[in-house]
């Protein structure tokens, strides 16, 4: 699909929570946006081993209770994009923000990032890991203000360990 090929403008976007009864559509929400994303830079068959975890419960452990699970839909309600957030000791863990490539660079993940922070109660910052391979990830996320504050060694998926950069964005 081609962003330029369909109708619906990115502003007719609307956000709201995602709830159990959107699992599935935040499971295939995944599985594309992981393909797209991570093949070129862990490779196809760890792709296809992190989308197989997507059958568990709570979508394979990317939604667990405590967390805020913000979907972008479009009007006809198929969601195009997510973002993850959970706060715990005045900090907000982003994880899991994920928009389908046709709408990639429209203004969907500001938005729903901003609906994720604009949740917050107590946290006083927000912190993201990206693959440090990941140039596009780092990129959208210095835009909105975040810097790296350290990189580390993080196992991704059983077997899999992976250079991540933390960054991190002040909420004052």
């Amino acid at each position: 699909m081609n962003r330029k090929d369909d109708p619906v403008a990115p502003e007719e976007v609307t956000l709201s929570t995602v709830d159990e009864s959107h699992f599935e559509q935040l499971r295939e929400l995944y599985a594309v946006t992981w393909r797209a994303t991570y093949e070129d830079l862990v490779g196809s068959s760890v792709v296809s081993d992190m989308v197989a975890q997507l059958s568990g419960p709570a979508v394979g452990g990317m939604a667990p209770a405590g967390v805020q699970v913000f979907g972008a839909y479009l009007p006809n309600g198929r969601l195009v994009g997510a973002s993850i957030v959970r706060e715990a000791k005045g900090v907000a863990y982003l994880w899991g923000m994920y928009v389908l490539p046709p709408y990639q660079r429209s203004g969907v993940g500001r938005r729903l990032m901003t609906a994720a922070t604009d949740s917050l109660t107590t946290a006083k910052a927000v912190e993201v890991r990206v693959l440090k391979k990941s140039l596009g990830a780092r990129s959208f996320y210095e835009a909105l203000g975040f810097v790296v504050i350290r990189e580390e060694d993080e196992e991704m998926f059983a077997g899999v360990v992976e250079r991540l950069l933390v960054m991190a964005c002040s909420r004052t």
